[in-house]
């Protein structure tokens, strides 16, 4: 604590009077402190736009987009209705496939190719009209790794071959490409694709393929055991 002593100035009576001065020497009172509120108050103001400015910055690159996705599971075979659908924001500079809300037509009142678990993004691919499959047909729907499908880009109208490749027990034997293939049995000879779509940055995809209806069954069924692989062929 400072310490004060006295001093003696004469007053208007012609006798001292003591007036305390503080030995810190000059600026050292109490008016010193209230100087420096400004000071604090300016400092606080620029911590506060910063964090600002800086929240801006990345809400600004980190934009994103309202898409549709599934609230609840839809099996394979079962019609997609409005109640299944909630809107979701995802980065819009992610690399996936996605359906934008104004896009919902396309989906609702569709037959879904494929299970689809609560919370995935739906798209196109994932799903086919009832007036699309004509007797005797049959439209599988197929989500597969990025080894599992031809490197070059399948569109629509695209003939691929199935296959069901060896157990994972041989197929660990560090066999190349060609010696599973030669290994794997052939499901389908010729199926034709309807639609395929990427999941994601990863190289998975969901490809809708045609073929016939006793085909598709052996086919869905197969892809269950997750070795099925894609063969793209010219017919």
């Amino acid at each position: 604590m400072t310490t004060m002593e006295a001093t003696a100035t004469p007053s208007t009576n012609g006798s001292p009077r003591r007036v305390p001065v503080g030995l810190d020497g000059p600026g050292s009172g109490p008016g010193t402190s209230r100087s420096r509120v400004p000071e604090i108050a300016l400092g606080v103001l620029v911590l506060v736009v910063s964090a600002l400015a800086a929240l801006w910055l990345f809400q600004s690159s980190t934009d994103r987009t309202g898409v549709l996705a599934l609230a609840g599971p839809v099996e394979r075979g079962e019609v997609v209705t409005a109640e299944d659908l909630v809107t979701v924001e995802v980065a819009a500079d992610e690399a996936i496939a996605v359906t934008h809300p104004g896009d919902v037509d396309g989906v609702v009142g569709r037959v879904a190719l494929v299970d689809l678990p609560a919370g995935s993004l739906i798209t196109s691919s994932q799903v086919a009209s009832a007036d699309e499959v004509q007797v005797g047909e049959g439209v599988v729907g197929l989500r597969l790794e990025p080894g599992q499908v031809p490197a070059l880009r399948l569109t629509p109208g695209t003939t691929v071959s199935v296959l069901l490749t060896p157990p994972s027990a041989m197929a660990s034997e560090s066999l190349t490409a060609s010696q599973i293939e030669a290994r794997s049995e052939v499901l389908v000879d010729a199926a034709t694709v309807v639609d395929a779509a990427a999941l994601g940055g990863q190289g998975e995809m969901v490809v809708s393929l045609s073929m016939t209806e006793d085909q598709a069954r052996m086919v869905a069924s197969a892809a269950t055991l997750g070795r099925v692989r894609l063969v793209q062929v010219a017919r």
